[in-house]
């Protein structure tokens, strides 16, 4: 090994081919343009490297830089697959950045991927603690190993079709406010989102997309790791059909380009979260969605599986149980505004049998019968308003696979 020293290279061109090894100290590239050759180093000992405006760095070699990688001017794979760019402090990107097939390590903790100008990595490598990123980035493969991605507000697309183009063994990734972890998609294979969070509690909580066709896609995900109310989605703002809801977390989905319907399982933890019958999606308020299954067991985690979902928007789904299968509200408001206008019963679909309901006023007197669940009164009796006050109703029903004939007494107040 030997030493060259390059502080300062100004006012010429310069093209240097490292065929063994350079140890140096802090570099500064200027009007120069740096080549590192297939199979030789470049190492930057206990000092950052800087290229500035008029620098160019073609490597496809191995430069090693103990310290910050900072690009003001040009650096590049020069084209090959075999450029190393190894990084002990922060990536920091200001200008341009061409990775070719060339990778990037980044080795040590609590560091930045950052600057003013995005980086389009080729494949990224993360080993030694959490990164955190301060700008939008993409990596056409991304390795967490067991590394955590922070990726804060912003947004971290892998920008490669093949589900195996994201790497983790422990590793995961963290996000708020808007900032998410995106997938391209192009295959009906699963694509998994390690998602997870150390704020408050440390909880991993996984997301799998499935799409059901080989359309080009961008879904995205992020783990927001605190209870939903406190973003402006309330647990209490919920149909007649949610029991109870997360307090704990919540997710939020995109689906950011494509319009193929997917598969997207929630992944749990059996001994931590308690409420997990079922998926509600938040329009409005919370509702209860349909066509959802659940799988037991598998390792730390079990499933609940949305099948053939297409509805990304608006973006927070939360775990959730279901209310009592059958329900009546107890007053009804029929003037007019749109709002509790009609007397429903809110029940789950194929769940009965037989039906039959009927209203009655304090007379006695029937005002409405009906016979399917699926009825929708408007307070009239014989096409006229009927007046203020309390109606009983009567209901009696089945349920499919059970034998038992239910009987229910209620009333319901009108108030135009």
């Amino acid at each position: 090994m030997y030493k060259i020293s390059i502080f300062n290279i100004f006012s010429f061109f310069i093209f240097i081919l490292f065929s063994s090894s350079a140890v140096l100290g802090q570099v500064i590239v200027n009007k120069a343009n740096i080549k590192v050759q297939s199979g030789a180093f470049l190492v930057v000992n206990n000092q950052s490297m800087k290229i500035n405006t008029n620098g160019i760095v073609d490597n496809e070699g191995e430069i090693d830089v103990d310290y910050n990688f900072i690009n003001n001017g040009m650096a590049t794979g020069a084209g090959a697959a075999t450029g190393l760019y190894k990084i002990g402090g922060d990536w920091e990107n200001n200008n341009t950045f061409i990775a070719d097939n060339s990778t990037v390590h980044l080795y040590n903790a609590d560091k930045l991927i950052t600057g003013s100008a995005e980086t389009n990595f080729y494949n990224l490598r993360l080993t030694g603690g959490n990164k955190l990123m301060t700008i939008n980035a993409s990596a056409v493969w991304l390795d967490l190993g067991v590394d955590h991605l922070l990726t804060d507000e912003n947004i971290m697309l892998i920008d490669n079709s093949d589900p195996a183009s994201l790497i983790f063994t422990t590793g995961f990734v963290s996000s708020r406010g808007d900032g998410h972890l995106q997938r391209k998609t192009q295959s009906t294979s699963s694509y998994i989102f390690p998602l997870g969070s150390d704020v408050g509690d440390f909880r991993l909580r996984p997301i799998e997309i499935t799409p059901n066709d080989n359309s080009q896609n961008i879904y995205g995900a992020r783990l927001a790791n605190n209870n939903a109310t406190q973003d402006g989605y309330s647990l209490k703002e919920k149909s007649a059909l949610v029991g109870q809801l997360n307090e704990s977390y919540y997710h939020h989905l995109y689906h950011n380009s494509g319009t193929s319907p997917a598969d997207i399982t929630f992944y749990y933890d059996d001994t931590e979260d308690e409420i997990i019958e079922t998926i509600a999606h938040w329009n409005n308020q919370w509702l209860i969605l349909d066509g959802v299954t659940p799988s037991m067991g598998n390792g730390t985690f079990s499933s609940l599986t949305l099948h053939n979902f297409e509805d990304f928007s608006p973006r927070p789904f939360v775990l959730a149980s279901k209310t009592d299968f059958i329900y009546i509200p107890n007053a009804m408001t029929p003037n007019g505004d749109g709002k509790n206008d009609f007397l429903s019963v809110y029940y789950n679909e194929n769940t009965l049998l037989n039906f039959d309901f009927y209203i009655f006023d304090r007379w006695g007197n029937m005002v409405y019968e009906t016979h399917h669940a699926n009825f929708s009164w408007d307070g009239t009796y014989k096409g006229q308003p009927l007046p203020d006050g309390a109606y009983v109703w009567k209901m009696r029903y089945q349920e499919k696979n059970n034998t038992e004939i239910v009987d229910k007494l209620g009333q319901v107040t009108i108030l135009h």
